[in-house]
């Protein structure tokens, strides 16, 4: 009785070791980023990076030096990224102009305000990335 226990136990443990090595390896392997997005996170956190520099400085006390703030950081975002070979991706600008406008209605602002809010939201690091991506790289066309 106490031999057919330990049997149990040891198949228990193997089954569980390879199952848990199964669903791992699974996982590593779906989750890893391309090399492609691999190189656009490390321009978004880099970017990111230069536009927290480039408005460390800026004074923000009343309502419109925030918002300047926040546009300028964006701005200097758009800057690096373009500098890094992407730019916004109109399919995530096709695809989010049904929430501008809900959002431009909801606030009671102009529909470009609300896309620009939006932008501000998804452009950089640990913002929601949803498909299609906020950036996308910048087709180099080869010249001959």
């Amino acid at each position: 009785m106490n031999k057919k226990k330990s049997v149990y136990k040891i198949l228990g443990l193997v089954v569980v070791i390879i199952g848990s090595a199964s669903l791992s390896w699974h996982w590593l392997s779906s989750s890893a980023p391309a090399a492609q997005d691999h190189q656009m996170i490390q321009a978004m956190n880099e970017c990111d990076g230069i536009a927290d520099k480039a408005v460390i400085n800026l004074q923000e006390f009343l309502e419109f030096q925030k918002i300047e703030k926040l546009a300028r950081k964006s701005h200097v975002m758009q800057l690096c990224m373009s500098d890094s070979g992407y730019r916004v991706n109109p399919a995530w600008l096709n695809s989010h102009q049904a929430e501008a406008h809900a959002l431009a209605l909801r606030e009671n602002i102009s529909d470009d305000a609300a896309v620009e809010e939006l932008k501000r939201q998804h452009m950089y690091p640990g913002s929601v990335q949803e498909t299609p991506f906020f950036w996308a790289a910048i087709n180099k066309k080869t010249s001959s």
